[in-house]
């Protein structure tokens, strides 16, 4: 009972540093309080529940926002995304290489090919992101950042972002990042998978990595999850019953949850307002 215990009480941790990251990003043009901003990531979760790769987060996040800056805070959940993508990027990565090294017997040209490609794509989301001012110029110059306004309200505060706020948002994802894998292993204990977090953080880190590649929404890729951890956790020799409850249960706990929240924030939002 105490692993679960555990796992509850990072619940809210996990979310605030998601809102601190983006309370960072967004307060340079609004007003937005803490609270109000945590509520927003709530709404962003509740709406994101049933769009595909969670791209209703963007809209749910908007409905406290005030009105004239919807578009800005659309740019900076986009921002806040790619930094917690270099962290699951990297992180996964670096997991799997070392799972697939443990427990896949892949010849060493597949597993180059694996690592390289992968850490190809890390590196390059890293750079996209660390030179977002650059990235936001460059396509001003495009026609369609200059013709549509919406695009070009994004591009603009892209390239008003400074290294000092991208530094902020970075670590704020890597701490999110580090909460919901040790989560992860906590519900793994709870369900009897006795592994340490040392052992379990490859096998952590390559079902994360590989979630990102399913683009469905999350309420649909529920049963892909089941089908990745199965596959990850059965090279562990872990009961296939314990790993499916560990998943299911981690989804209720990181998602369903704070949807529920979201949703009850969403009703109590002049949605035509926002």
């Amino acid at each position: 009972l105490p692993w679960l215990f555990f796992a509850i009480a990072l619940l809210p941790l996990n979310w605030g540093f998601e809102t601190l990251k983006w309370h960072g990003l967004v307060r340079r043009f609004s007003g937005l309080t803490f609270w109000q901003a945590y509520q927003s990531v709530l709404a962003g979760v509740a709406v994101s529940m049933f769009t595909p790769n969670r791209i209703g987060e963007y809209g749910g996040r908007v409905l406290l926002v005030e009105p004239g800056n919807g578009w800005r805070a659309v740019a900076a959940t986009l921002v806040g995304s790619i930094s917690q993508m270099v962290a699951l990027l990297s992180g996964g990565i670096a997991g799997l290489s070392f799972f697939a090294s443990q427990y896949f017997q892949w010849e060493s040209y597949v597993w180059w090919s694996v690592t390289c490609t992968g850490g190809a794509c890390a590196i390059g989301v890293l750079l996209a992101y660390w030179n977002i001012d650059l990235l936001g110029g460059a396509l001003m110059r495009w026609r369609l950042g200059r013709r549509w306004k919406p695009v070009t309200e994004i591009l603009d505060l892209f390239r008003t972002y400074e290294k000092t706020e991208l530094k902020r948002a970075l670590f704020f994802a890597w701490a999110r990042y580090v909460t919901y894998c040790v989560q992860y292993w906590l519900v793994l204990r709870f369900f009897g998978i006795e592994l340490s977090l040392a052992t379990a953080w490859p096998g952590i880190a390559t079902i994360f990595f590989l979630q990102t590649s399913v683009p469905l929404p999350p309420a649909i890729s529920l049963f892909a999850r089941g089908e990745i951890a199965l596959l990850v956790w059965a090279a562990y020799g872990a009961n296939e019953l314990a790993a499916l409850a560990a998943t299911f249960g981690l989804f209720i706990l990181n998602l369903c949850l704070p949807a529920l929240l979201g949703g009850w924030v969403i009703v109590k939002t002049n949605v035509l307002k926002s």
